[in-house]
């Protein structure tokens, strides 16, 4: 059975004043703004809704002796800090998705300021320092007419059931936004539009063998990516979204639409209930190569990453892949900078280097206790948000690509291309931590592989796009020199795990540019009692120049082209496709260059 995407278009008519607090900054002055989406908009959050629609439906479920299982299902389970429950850190996400509500562009409010005070009981006198000015956009008894969606996948039989409970829920609700118990933010009315149904595309029938798909993401509002943790409850969201992100968006979705109760199940040929409609993709699921998503202002153009061999001296850049370490530092006797050490960017890169300038967009949010209806103590955080746009009109697109598995019967090959196709962009309807809408397009990735020729004597370098697992940490450690001089050591090791890739006696490393870094996770282990053991990663940007020394060097370059870097034979469980820098999930992905021509 598959299921059923509903979006219900929701009028909220509030009189007002109303007020929202955001973190926008309006005038000099206000102690509290009203909340202002990633494009300027005065909107109620969405967040804000879901709750005290949660608040209103618990009362509802009471009232008909339902049980509350059903705000588990519709918005989600809380985590626990109970060790002894399984899964108890796991997201379980509810279905329903609640988009922030916006007033018409023809709806001008007022710029205005409305003023509390707080009275001392024992005086009747004003309290000191207790003044408060809000930002009041909209009179005192004028009714504001807010639009917003509510979004949820559903069996068929079951829209009808969820759509009544919601607009009962909604009608429990007597007033949004901050100062309620004052009579700010009334809701007066709720008018309910008519719905849109949407269904998973059926397969398309392809007629030719393509390698893979270009994929475009266009996000409709702001999202939260991975990224750095600041503070314990500061984010920062990663500009580029991983292939590891995109794959379990896709696989939480597939799920979705099939109709499984655990969003997490994995997707492969066990999955009963997804392989009953896409046989072939779940068989597949694991072999899908997904590339990272990189950010560019073009549809499908996916931006390189810069090498760690491009070096400025003064203001001008150069790339010194194939030079000696004589010849770096003798260029006109002027001293390089490596990019480690750059302040910015010289406006001489090439522009196949350089990524759009992203705005962040800071958002607060809190649970809230539902018997005191104040702020959860320990549950707020903070999100620096990526906006879609720039300049509030020029469109995003975060482009990536999906690679097929190689050496599929043809009618496989086309049965997977044709699902892929058809359930990707109802699958991917929504992507990172805060579940933020996005648009998905895709098309053939059309024209041959580049195919390379490589004679024994030549030189060529290999330029990591992502970051890739390459050495083994405990190798390092054994050899690590006390004065912080690991060239050797690291020549060796990197030579080692090449010849794991090229097989002996194929290439010689004979220099490389690269950085290592550390990803496990610290904040949210540093109190576990195990060890702690991050991985330890090659950057992205990292060259490794080669000579080669057999033509064998053809055929395994123009595979790995494709596929990325395998996983060294040192690392444990899991292996292979799930494991969390699997070239499977982005990871590895490589560039070529030649030491005479073009690069590919």
């Amino acid at each position: 059975m598959t299921f059923t995407w509903v979006q219900q278009p929701v009028e909220l008519i509030i009189q007002g004043p109303v007020l929202t607090a955001g973190e926008t900054f309006s005038s000099w002055g206000t102690d509290s703004s009203f909340y202002r989406d990633f494009n300027g908009r005065l909107a109620l959050p969405g967040s804000h809704v879901r709750g005290k629609l949660r608040e209103a439906l618990k009362d509802v479920l009471s009232l008909e002796g339902i049980s509350e299982d059903f705000l588990a299902r519709w918005f989600g389970k809380e985590s626990h800090k109970d060790t002894g429950i399984p899964d108890a850190y796991s997201p379980h996400r509810g279905v329903l998705k609640i988009t922030d509500f916006l007033i018409p562009k023809e709806a001008a409010p007022l710029d205005q300021v409305l003023t509390r005070i707080r009275i001392e009981p024992e005086t009747g006198v004003v309290s000191q320092g207790a003044l408060m000015a809000f930002e009041t956009p909209f009179s005192s008894g004028k009714e504001t007419h807010w639009h917003g969606f509510v979004e949820f996948f559903s069996a068929p039989e079951e829209i009808g059931m969820t759509l009544e409970y919601l607009k009962k829920a909604f009608c429990f609700i007597s007033a949004l936004g901050r100062e309620k118990t004052i009579g700010f933010g009334r809701l007066t009315k709720v008018v309910f539009g008519e719905k849109i149904q949407s269904l998973p595309e059926s397969p398309l029938a392809e007629e030719y063998i393509y390698p893979g798909l270009k994929i475009a993401i266009k996000p409709e509002e702001a999202f939260m990516i991975g990224g750095v943790r600041h503070n314990q409850n500061v984010f920062k969201s990663d500009a580029v979204i991983s292939g590891k992100v995109i794959k379990g968006a896709f696989a939480t979705g597939l799920n979705r639409i099939a109709g499984n109760d655990n969003l997490s199940l994995i997707i492969d040929g066990n999955n009963k209930k997804v392989s009953a409609l896409y046989p072939e993709l779940a068989e597949y699921f694991g072999e899908l190569v997904i590339n990272h998503a990189i950010p560019c202002l073009e549809e499908y153009n996916r931006p390189c990453t810069i090498p760690l061999s491009v070096v400025k001296y003064g203001d001008r850049h150069e790339d010194v892949t194939f030079l000696s370490p004589e010849d770096i530092f003798s260029e006109n006797e002027q001293p390089v900078t490596f990019q480690v050490d750059w302040k910015k960017t010289p406006d001489s890169i090439p522009k196949k280097y350089i990524l759009p300038d992203l705005e962040y967009f800071p958002v607060t949010r809190t649970a809230i206790e539902y018997e005191t209806r104040r702020a959860d103590e320990g549950k707020l955080y903070s999100f620096h948000m990526i906006k879609p746009f720039i300049n509030e009109s020029t469109q995003v697109c975060w482009n990536s690509r999906i690679i097929f598995p190689q050496g599929l019967e043809p009618a496989k090959h086309l049965a997977l291309a044709g699902q892929i196709r058809a359930a990707f962009p109802l699958a991917l309807k929504y992507l990172g931590k805060r579940q933020s809408r996005v648009t998905v397009m895709n098309c053939p990735e059309k024209g041959p592989a580049p195919d390379y020729h490589i004679t024994p004597g030549s030189r060529f370098a290999v330029i990591l796009q992502t970051q890739a697992l390459m050495i083994n940490p405990e190798s390092m450690a054994e050899c690590a020199q006390p004065c912080f001089d690991d060239r050797d050591s690291l020549h060796r090791l990197y030579q080692e795990f090449w010849d794991t890739v090229w097989g002996a006696d194929t290439v010689k490393l004979s220099h490389f540019y690269a950085t290592q870094e550390l990803q496990g996770g610290y904040l949210g282990v540093r109190f576990n009692p195990k060890q702690y053991s991050p991985f330890y990663l090659t950057s992205k940007g990292s060259v490794f120049v080669f000579k080669a020394c057999s033509e064998k060097i053809n055929i395994l370059l123009n595979k790995i082209l494709r596929s990325g870097l395998p996983l060294p034979g040192w690392v444990g469980e899991p292996k292979g496709p799930r494991h969390p820098f699997a070239p499977q999930n982005g990871f590895g992905e490589i560039k070529i260059i030649m030491e005479k021509g073009g690069d590919k």
